[in-house]
């Protein structure tokens, strides 16, 4: 088991933050039952994101929601003694031991293709008469000096259909409207019901709403499902929603958890390598990041695990993400990132002409779609022979001759640019314009 431990201004204690995803959806893992108060455990599980709902193009995207959970004892304070988390990349799922007299429980977290967030519960020690809480709560409300960004309008909760539901809304230079709803599954002795309360067992909760467990006892599994979808998503997404808790019910934990572990176990047995123990877990959970956070596009974030720094687009940096996943037989995946470039290309060739070139220029960073709004504002132009490389570079590993056939006007037209608009002739031969230098400085130019 890998863990990490992290000091901080609590008891010292072994835990890690986590990211799940499956290429849209990220769910940034803060705590899991690693924060106590009085009489209870407070777990804040995750931020909710979509990779490309930001309120602006080059701005972070927006943490849409959190799901939370609360533990409420009655026998007197709670003393956590043992907290741990680890994270299994090959299976990509979290699992959390938590051991905090006198409750002593395990949570295994996930989230699947169809936008679900599963958390399966199992408790070995479960005192009488105490009590569990859930909810979907807006990004606002923390206990943590972070700056976070929130949507233009309010999140709106209600109960429905025997869940909770929070629906959010933005309005901006990219909008969206959606919802999430959550539903827990209890086992026959338990027994659940709907609150509206500014109970303050359950602290920062901005919506004052939520769903209360009682009568559980030493043994007792539960589930919390919370699905998550917008117009971005499916226009019909409350549809969707629906659809897709009501076939996690009919197919059930298990069969949701075992179709899950299979996907990214095959995923991951695509390579093979013989290394040490740590590093084989490096390795791996390196390549579960690069999956998790390819758009459906082909895009990928090359420079940060998470989605708050350079504004989640898309560098010319992803192909050292694609040289990864050719050398670790991830064929698929690194072929997305290179046919990727075609999305842009009619509009890199309107920036071309713009910049009075001939071919194609890419801006610096772009969206999940390939586009730029500020290329030609930007001086850099040595990254267009870096795509040009990243799309030659899957044909070697290949040999792929209608691939090759497919993506050769993005290869031809971003050096057509860089001969047309960046080499000059002079009495001694020829030379590159001035242009930012390949180091990105600001001042020097090469």
């Amino acid at each position: 088991m890998n863990y990490i431990r992290v000091p901080g201004y609590f008891p010292d204690r072994q835990y890690c933050q986590c990211v799940l995803g499956n290429g849209v959806d990220l769910l940034y893992v803060d705590w899991s039952g690693a924060m106590s108060f009085k009489d209870h455990i407070n777990g804040i599980f995750s931020y909710w994101y979509k990779l490309d709902r930001k309120p602006f193009h080059r701005s972070d995207p927006l943490p849409l929601l959190r799901i939370k959970y609360c533990l409420v004892s009655h026998a007197g304070p709670i003393e956590i003694d043992d907290s741990k988390q680890f994270f299994d990349p090959e299976k990509a799922v979290l699992t959390s031991i938590i051991s905090a007299d006198p409750f002593k429980f395990t949570v295994r977290s996930f989230v699947t293709e169809n936008h679900i967030f599963v958390l399966q519960f199992n408790f070995k020690k479960f005192p009488e008469g105490s009590a569990m809480y859930f909810a979907i709560d807006d990004n606002r409300i923390t206990y943590t000096k972070k700056l976070v960004d929130t949507l233009s309008e309010s999140v709106k909760y209600s109960f429905e259909n025997s869940m909770m539901k929070a629906e959010y809304n933005h309005s901006g230079e990219i909008s969206f409207k959606g919802a999430g709803m959550m539903d827990v599954i209890i086992p026959d002795e338990g027994k659940k019901d709907f609150l509206s309360t500014s109970d303050a067992a359950f602290p920062y909760l901005a919506s004052g709403k939520f769903i209360r467990v009682k009568n559980l006892k030493s043994g007792s599994k539960l589930y919390c499902i919370t699905c998550v979808m917008d117009t971005l998503d499916d226009t019909d997404y409350e549809r969707k929603i629906y659809e897709n808790i009501r076939q996690f019910k009919e197919n059930g934990f298990h069969q949701t958890y075992k179709k899950h572990v299979k996907f990214w176990e095959n995923f991951s047995k695509k390579s093979d390598v013989r290394i040490s123990k740590d590093i084989d877990y490096l390795y791996k959970l390196s390549a579960y990041i690069c999956k998790a956070v390819q758009f459906p596009t082909g895009a990928i974030i090359p420079s940060s695990v998470f989605p708050n720094n350079h504004g989640c687009l898309v560098y010319w940096d992803a192909l050292f993400d694609q040289m990864g996943f050719l050398r670790n037989n991830h064929i698929d995946e690194a072929k997305k990132i290179a046919e990727f470039w075609l999305y842009g290309l009619e509009k890199a060739r309107e920036n071309a002409r713009k910049l009075g070139a001939k071919g194609a220029y890419y801006g610096w960073a772009t969206d999940f779609y390939g586009y730029d709004s500020n290329a030609i504002k930007s001086n850099q132009v040595h990254f267009n022979g870096d795509i040009s490389l990243s799309c030659w570079k899957y044909y070697e590993y290949t040999k792929d001759v209608n691939y090759l056939g497919e993506v050769f006007p993005v290869m031809k037209e971003t050096i057509d640019f860089l001969i047309s608009g960046y080499v000059e002739q002079f009495e001694q031969g020829i030379r590159v314009k001035s242009c930012e230098s390949l180091d990105e400085s600001s001042y020097e130019r090469t």
